[in-house]
């Protein structure tokens, strides 16, 4: 008799939530959530990203699951959700929390937050007052009060997990993106403290190097050349990142029962550069 997988099977049956899951990153994560037998529910504000995302995710096939090759009946299910309005954030959260848990009657094991808005390049004397704010919402805001919700909606067992995202710029900032670096430095105190709140379930963030995405599309293309070509030269892999390699990182949050209140750092050596 061949012995059970204690390893890649650690996801296999698991509940995963992926807000900003229809695309980039956090589409990546769905994906290989799939492959590991979970089922995964993804999300996004736009009715069709979430019916593009479902079509692609359903032809994942899982080396866990019988009759999963490729076979259009992988498990993943989506719903919108809109994280950047202020006046309905915590309707629209539970909303989709109680979607993802058939109102409560299936737990979630873990949760993961990729969601972002376009990242805006300008010099901070530029900034107002109403503009900072407005740029806190989405990354900061919205997990903040998605962590809030939590506690009715995730098992509570230091199986679970709840995982963030921020960046290299939160210790090593570039020109123009100071507005983004002060998120991405509140992110990772957001995942320290919440990592006390919530427990026995765990809490991290994912700090990433430059990974090109969707989110870098409405750049001029000059723009991202001198961009993706400068950053990959200041690494020590000498390249920009990868979705699938961008992925690796969640998953070992979510399977990792012992590790909490950390950031995992994924930047190609950037940062020792």
């Amino acid at each position: 008799m061949s012995r059970p997988l204690r390893f890649i099977s650690k996801l296999q049956g698991r509940r995963v939530l992926v807000l900003g899951g229809t695309s980039g990153i956090g589409f990546a994560v769905a994906e290989a959530a799939l492959e590991h037998g979970a089922h995964v529910v993804v999300s996004s504000s736009n009715q069709d990203k979430v019916d593009n995302a479902l079509q692609r995710l359903r032809r994942v096939s899982s080396p866990l699951e019988n009759g999963h090759p490729a076979s259009g009946d992988a498990p993943a299910t989506g719903a919108t959700c809109d994280v950047g309005d202020a006046a309905t954030i915590e309707t629209n959260l539970k909303a989709l929390l109680n979607f993802a848990t058939s109102d409560q009657t299936q737990l979630l094991d873990h949760v993961v937050f990729t969601a972002g808005d376009p990242l805006v390049a300008a010099t901070y004397g530029q900034s107002t007052a109403e503009e900072l704010q407005r740029r806190q919402f989405v990354r900061v805001i919205a997990p903040s009060i998605l962590g809030k919700l939590l506690p009715g909606y995730v098992r509570k067992a230091p199986t679970s997990s709840y995982t963030l995202t921020s960046s290299v710029t939160a210790v090593k900032p570039p020109p123009l993106l100071t507005a983004y670096t002060a998120q991405t430095v509140a992110v990772q105190g957001l995942a320290r403290g919440l990592a006390v709140e919530l427990k026995p379930v765990r809490v991290n963030a994912i700090e990433f190097g430059l990974v090109p995405t969707e989110l870098h599309d409405p750049w001029p293309q000059q723009m991202k050349d001198v961009v993706f070509t400068q950053y990959g030269q200041a690494t020590l892999t000498g390249s920009t990142g990868d979705v699938v390699d961008a992925a690796e990182p969640y998953l070992f949050c979510m399977k990792n029962a012992f590790i909490t209140g950390t950031s995992i750092v994924s930047d190609g050596g950037n940062g020792l550069v």
